[in-house]
């Protein structure tokens, strides 16, 4: 019986993942819809897999005798769970070490960040708990006062939804749901969503006429633009037009 539980949960899980399609409705409702899809399946399994193990394999249920095999699964299920999470705890643990290594400098806006001595244009936001802005030669060099100014507040705009500790859980997320389909077409969903709120934050803050042609230098500088078209083109469809700004939020 234990065993149909389990068996049960991933069906319904299954079920969820295949019936999610990206749309082109509003971004709160894309963003819902994916969260939904990428975190409930796993949350599904892991509960009846715990619900297992609480029972035990011990005596009957609904009239019939269990069997072991469910509480083993069960322990697979969660040991699956664990592996991830330690498996992304010592990647964050070894990218921090590799961050402390990049001298610290100071931007003429006054910000710290770590530099990455290459001389392709690059800003990101490091780290799960306390992350740190990573900047690059190139993006020093190549970009002027205004377009690093924009790019800031797009990073700014992580720092305030908390984006890198939220990824980082959802990085374990996937990393435990790598066997379900569409596993990765739902990250990439997230990704780009993530990317456009930080995208509109910035345009709120600065010219979205900036951020926009921003978006497209950048890419093709990273020569990236055939590859990440569609990407590219979804950010800068979302891209609020000048005169149609709200409040920042």
């Amino acid at each position: 019986m234990h065993s149909s539980l389990i068996a049960v949960m991933v069906l319904v899980a299954l079920g969820c993942r295949w019936g999610w399609r990206s749309r082109e409705d509003a971004w709160s409702s894309r963003w819902q819809s994916a969260w939904l899809a990428f975190c409930l399946p796993p949350l599904m399994i892991l509960s009846a897999a715990m619900a297992v193990l609480l029972m035990g394999h011990h005596g009957t249920m609904m009239g019939r005798s269990v069997s072991p095999l469910g509480c083993r699964i069960s322990l697979g299920v969660v040991g699956l769970a664990i592996s991830a999470i330690l498996y992304s705890l010592l990647k964050a643990l070894r990218l921090q070490l590799t961050l402390s290594q990049y001298s610290i400098i100071l931007l003429p806006t006054g910000e710290r960040a770590r530099l990455l001595e290459t001389s392709i244009p690059v800003a990101a936001q490091v780290g799960f708990w306390r992350s740190a802005l990573l900047v690059s030669r190139g993006w020093l060099t190549q970009l002027s006062t205004a377009e690093q100014q924009a790019i800031l507040h797009h990073e700014q705009a992580h720092i305030h939804y908390r984006d890198p500790l939220w990824f980082f859980g959802l990085g374990m997320v996937r990393r435990f749901t790598a066997w379900l389909p569409q596993t990765e077409a739902i990250w990439q969903e997230l990704l780009l969503l993530r990317e456009i709120r930080a995208d509109r934050w910035a345009a709120q803050q600065t010219e979205p006429l900036l951020v926009a042609e921003l978006l497209v230098k950048l890419t093709r500088q990273n020569g990236r633009l055939l590859h990440h078209s569609s990407t590219a083109r979804h950010r800068l469809q979302q891209c609020p037009q000048p005169g149609a700004l709200g409040t920042t939020g």
